[in-house]
C-alpha cells in the first residue's frame, strides 16, 4: 500500500517508515511544499540465475555449430548488462 508523507513527517518517524517497508512492504511517497520528491520502497537484491536465458543462448550455439570460448562469451554477456550470472 502507497501512503503519502510530508519531509517532515518522514524526517520525524524515519525509523518507523523503514520498519513498515521492510517488514509490511507499504511503500511511501514523500513530499516537499505538496510535490511529491521521493518514494520509499524495500530495495530487493536480485541474485537470481536467469537459467532460461542461459539455455536459450546454448541453444542458440548448438544449433550454430560454431565452437566458442566460454570465458569470451560470459564476459561478452556480462558486460551487455544481461547480469544472469551473480
Amino acid at each position: 500500500m502507497t501512503k503519502t508523507v510530508t519531509a517532515y513527517e518522514a524526517r520525524t518517524n524515519f525509523g518507523e517508515i523503514i520498519d513498515r517497508v521492510y517488514y509490511a512492504g507499504d511503500e511511501f511517497i514523500v513530499t516537499k511544499t505538496g510535490r511529491p520528491v521521493v518514494k520509499i520502497i524495500k530495495a530487493e537484491v536480485k541474485v537470481k540465475t536467469d537459467f532460461e536465458s542461459i539455455w536459450k543462448k546454448m541453444r542458440q550455439i548448438a544449433k550454430s555449430g560454431k565452437k566458442i570460448n566460454a570465458a569470451k562469451f560470459i564476459r561478452k554477456d556480462r558486460e551487455s548488462g544481461h547480469k544472469i550470472y551473480p
